[in-house]
């Protein structure tokens, strides 16, 4: 009983006012974790009697990069459910009232099917395609509904486009406004580059007011291959700790580290591990490879974790027993690479930029019982 869950907690921890907070979260968390699987298997069976693979999209839910903002995963939830409102809705819910046609295309009836192949949001996406670094093909509901697969960047840059046009057709509604396909490619493509403004739902977390302060990495040269490493780590209702993985990828000379990873790895590390170590390991797997190619005579490592890169540049001190070990093994593979005479360094990045890493990561919890690489890496 919540009762007794207060009593055992505050027991033990902080003065009175917090002992009933703590318990309470607790509480919640227990609560929600309880309500889970329900939910899941409605989800699961929603989309199913829509023709979708629900076990698809469950996994690939569980796969999103974390950066990923809430605005656009409920866009997502509301497409899964069938929730958007459109005219077409309205239309069938009061009865009598005749569907109106696409805000942005003026072709067809308003639909949320009909918005994912809306040959004015086509149009846009070819014209914001390849500056954004985007897939050449959209994939309309079939990306919406997750039924593909793709790394973790390339997903949400994707997602976040069909919620930009989305935010632009809903405004265009509301002021019974035309827009031309230029203007809806301009306004998307503002919004893909300036991830702070207002294209997902308000929110007043800390990731999402993180996300006026983000930068992008400086460019490298085109003579710099680029390797970026994740570690992810979480409980998933484990009793005997965390279960943790690991993802890294790479980007060969030329590429500039943009566009898909040439080649990728995941590897499941178990349970009880930390992030830290996770993140360590990741990296790890990252300079081994370098290790075994000669030929990128120039090689940036990029990671998410602000202590693993001041470690590795040693403007921090590794003290903790339990990531010395794997400080240690990664000092010497830097030491290896120099001998062999590449030029190496590692910096941080944020990790709305190391998309593809995370997703890999979190894939390799979800697929604990093996390790996969790409035949090149």
């Amino acid at each position: 009983m919540p009762a007794e869950i207060a009593r055992r907690v505050g027991s033990s921890r902080g003065p009175e006012k917090s002992k009933t907070e703590t318990a309470y979260k607790r509480l919640y968390r227990a609560l929600a974790e309880a309500e889970r699987p329900a939910w899941e298997k409605y989800l699961r069976d929603r989309v199913g009697e829509k023709g979708w693979n629900g076990e698809t999209l469950e996994k690939q839910l569980r796969r999103l990069p974390r950066t990923v903002p809430q605005g656009h995963r409920w866009f997502l939830l509301k497409v899964h459910f069938n929730a958007p409102i459109t005219k077409a809705r309205i239309a069938k819910a009061v009865g009598g009232v005749e569907a109106e046609t696409c805000p942005l295309c003026r072709q067809e009836t308003e639909t949320i099917e009909h918005f994912a192949h809306c040959p004015a949001v086509l149009d846009a996406y070819a014209r914001v395609q390849r500056g954004a670094g985007l897939p050449p093909v959209p994939g309309g509901m079939q990306t919406l509904m997750l039924q593909e697969e793709m790394d973790g960047g390339t997903r949400a840059g994707v997602i976040a486009f069909y919620v930009a046009a989305w935010a632009t057709r809903r405004t265009c509604r509301t002021l019974d406004r035309r827009i031309t396909t230029e203007q809806l490619a301009d306004v998307i493509m503002t919004c893909l580059e300036c991830p702070w403004l207002i294209h997902c739902c308000s929110t007043t977390t800390q990731k999402e007011r993180r996300a006026g302060r983000i930068r992008p990495p400086p460019e490298v040269s085109e003579f710099c291959a680029v390797y970026r490493s994740d570690g992810a780590s979480r409980r998933n209702g484990m009793e005997d700790g965390s279960q943790a993985g690991l993802g890294a990828a790479y980007w060969p000379p030329g590429s500039l580290g943009k566009g898909p990873p040439a080649e990728k790895a995941k590897e499941y590390l178990g349970t009880g591990v930390s992030n830290n170590v996770a993140e360590y390991r990741g990296l790890q797997e990252g300079m081994r490879r370098a290790s075994r190619r000669p030929q990128d005579k120039e090689v940036v490592f990029e990671v998410d974790s602000m202590l693993l890169a001041k470690q590795m540049r040693h403007i921090w001190a590794c003290r903790h027993d339990s990531i010395s070990t794997i400080y240690e093994e990664c000092c010497e593979l830097g030491d290896k690479l120099t001998e062999m005479g590449v030029r190496w360094s590692i910096r941080h990045i944020y990790r709305e930029y190391n998309q593809a890493a995370d997703s890999l990561s979190n894939e390799a919890i979800d697929e604990p019982e093996r390790r996969w690489a790409t035949p090149g890496w």
